[in-house]
């Protein structure tokens, strides 16, 4: 029976290991592979540097930094800031050095990259609609006293439609990059606009438009 052991920084495997080598059990220990194999002098070293150029490298020793591992089919994403523990033969160091990558994988072209891309276009088209030619020319800009609002089309969905469209414009963006980076990113510029969009509703409109509290009695804030 073989066993491995995995986890994650300080969790105790280097414990588990020592317990079961105490118990006369062979262990094979990945960690101290992966540095012999990327020491100086090193078998993993020359594709290294082939692969990746001498940007990973601090002279002859291979740097000490973060990088990221993935899987071969991009599923599997770990930030690590220790040198290499997947090289843990000689075998298997051309195939290991493929997987050490400075940039995240693209997300793979299936059905919900396309969904994401269809949507994001949809609503960004939506958006600049509503921004730019969904009001009649000319409808905000006189005169500077007693403007009304204007409630037909999308407007009559609800008061704010660009923020709508936006929102769902950066949720099929995060949809189809799937990144956490690029999730985090559009819910961070979603609350902005939604913050301000509240503030405009609370405060600025109704000070601008006459008859905005009429239309805020009888149109929904967002969500038609």
């Amino acid at each position: 029976m073989k066993i491995g052991i995995t986890g994650s920084i300080a969790c105790g495997k280097s414990t588990v290991s020592a317990y079961l080598r105490a118990l006369g059990h062979p262990v094979v220990d990945a960690d101290a592979i992966s540095r012999a194999l990327t020491a100086p002098g090193g078998e993993a070293l020359p594709l290294l540097r082939e692969a990746f150029g001498v940007a990973v490298f601090d002279g002859d020793a291979l740097k000490i930094t973060t990088y990221r591992f993935f899987s071969p089919d991009g599923t599997t994403n770990h930030i690590v800031g220790v040198l290499p523990t997947l090289m843990i033969s000689p075998e298997n160091t051309a195939a290991a050095a493929l997987l050490l990558i400075s940039q995240v994988p693209a997300a793979p072209k299936d059905g919900m990259f396309f969904a994401g891309l269809t949507g994001a276009l949809l609503f960004g088209i939506a958006l600049i609609w509503a921004l730019f030619f969904a009001l009649p020319k000319g409808t905000y800009a006189s005169p500077q006293v007693g403007r009304t609002c204007f409630k037909q089309g999308m407007y009559a969905l609800c008061r704010h439609p660009g923020v709508l469209w936006y929102c769902l414009a950066f949720a099929f963006l995060a949809l189809m990059l799937r990144t956490p980076e690029s999730a985090l990113s559009c819910a961070i510029l979603c609350a902005g606009d939604v913050a301000y969009m509240l503030l405009q509703d609370a405060w600025t409109f109704p000070a601008t438009f006459s008859d905005y509290r009429d239309y805020r009695a009888t149109t929904p804030l967002l969500l038609p």
